[in-house]
């Protein structure tokens, strides 16, 4: 019985994408052997995925063994500080071991063909999130925002890594995307600073893109703020503060690992 055009196209998928795996083979982004899918199983084994108990609003680990408040320390206002602006941050993971791997193969060594799987454990994250009582409401998510680059950083390394995972995860969740806020200036590189330098560093550093205000979200609707890793929760803060003062009602946060 001779083959069906449908199963003819199959086969001949089926060959190309064998011929690509043999030119470009497919590798783990933890370890670098060769695998199919994002992780190889010693390295999904090594993930370390953040549960809860969790600060509500940041998203950072409680000690499980210790009787915790719903928020930490830091997320309380008092006379000293105020809370954060965002509603909630959450991460995914860990920053160590295989996602640390991977998150730099994707920002600094032009593995952008990692976008669309780790887009895709974001979206698995948001689907079947740790902590029901305080998740981020994707059902009101009408816009993902990617924390900006400067235009010349943005140059140099020839794409914002967040601005990838934004477009593959509205993909994934049929949300649009849109580059809503910019970069005022430019700032030293965050991982170079101690915690009390980073605050000050992007201090009044970003701002509304006026030809993007268009695309700012109705009243009753929430932006999903995206970035790769959260490490004090300042640039995620800087940016959700110019959001909520552009009129944004809710601004949550999303991370691969802090």
């Amino acid at each position: 019985m001779n083959a069906t055009p449908p199963r003819l196209a199959e086969i001949a998928n089926l060959a190309a994408q064998c011929a690509l795996d043999a030119v470009f083979p497919p590798r783990c982004a933890g370890c670098g052997i060769w695998h199919k899918g994002l992780f190889c199983p010693t390295c999904a084994i090594l993930l370390q995925r953040i549960e809860t108990p969790m600060c509500a609003i940041c998203g950072e680990p409680f000690d499980p063994l210790a009787k915790a408040a719903r928020e930490c320390a830091r997320c309380r206002a008092n006379r000293y500080h105020v809370a954060p602006p965002f509603d909630a941050a959450r991460s995914v993971y860990q920053f160590a071991g295989p996602i640390r791997e991977a998150i730099h193969r994707f920002k600094y060594e032009d593995k952008i063909s990692l976008a669309a799987p780790l887009a895709g454990v974001l979206d698995d994250f948001l689907e079947h999130q740790p902590d029901a009582a305080a998740r981020i409401p994707i059902e009101r998510l009408s816009l993902i925002v990617p924390v900006p680059l400067h235009p010349w950083r943005q140059y140099r390394r020839g794409y914002n890594q967040s601005a990838l995972l934004a477009r593959e995860l509205g993909k994934l969740r049929d949300v649009p995307h849109a580059a809503l806020l910019r970069r005022n200036r430019y700032t030293t590189p965050q991982v170079e600073l101690s915690t009390g330098e980073r605050a000050a560093n992007v201090k009044d550093a970003f701002a509304v893109d006026e030809n993007m205000i268009k695309t700012l979200p109705a009243p009753g609707q929430a932006v999903l703020l995206m970035d790769d890793v959260h490490t004090t929760g300042a640039t995620l803060a800087e940016c959700a503060g110019v959001l909520k003062r552009a009129g944004v009602g809710e601004v949550y946060a999303l991370t691969l690992a802090r």
